[in-house]
Parts: structure tokens; sequence; C-alpha cells
């Protein structure tokens, strides 16, 4: 199967953020807003598939951020330092320019 990003298909998203509601996302404020908003429990995966809007409106960012790139924290920098290798300069073309006339950075090139 090919891979669409950090979860190998739609389902699995669903069956994972399930997974993580019933372990601990139900108990956040944000989870709490998102039951008083559809009046229910999320009850199944399926559930979470047809109250996506809501999630994406209730739920914060950060513990949805969390499920999926949690497991890559401890090696989040060295990722990033791949990454910025590997990737075309064209695609961080306007962040270098700008750091390459930040004065810290001018005078640490002399």
């Amino acid at each position: 199967m090919t891979q669409l990003g950090v979860v190998q298909s739609p389902q699995a998203f669903y069956d994972l953020f399930y997974e993580k509601w019933r372990e601990y996302l139900y108990r956040l404020s944000s989870g709490e807003k998102l039951v008083a908003a559809i009046g229910h429990e999320l009850t199944s995966p399926e559930d979470v598939r047809l109250h996506m809007e809501d999630i994406r409106i209730h739920m914060r960012g950060h513990n949805l951020y969390d499920l999926f790139y949690g497991r890559y924290k401890d090696c989040e920098t060295e990722l990033l330092t791949r990454y910025i290798d590997i990737a075309p300069r064209e695609d961080f073309k306007d962040i270098l320019d700008a750091i390459d006339h930040f004065i810290y950075f001018e005078n640490r090139r002399k």
C-alpha cells in the first residue's frame, strides 16, 4: 500500500484517532468541547469519520499533531536536518536568503 503521510490510509487515521480518543483525548478540555458540540461521545472509528469537521473545529491542533508526529520527537532534529540537506535550496530560498542577511550570521561567515 502506498503511504499517504504518517499513516497508511484514511482508515488507519480514523482507527488511531479513535484509539487515542478512548485512551485520553476525551478527557481534554477540547475533547469535552467536541462532545458538547456533537452531543455524544465518539463510539467508533466510523463515528470519527462522520464527525471529522467537528473534530477539526473543536480539537486543539497540537493534540492531534502529537498523535501522529510524537513518535518522531526523539529524532526530530536529525529528520529535519536530513530533509533540509536533501531538499533543493529553492524550497527554502526565501528563508535562507533572509537568514543570509541577518547581521548575526553575516558576522559568523567572516
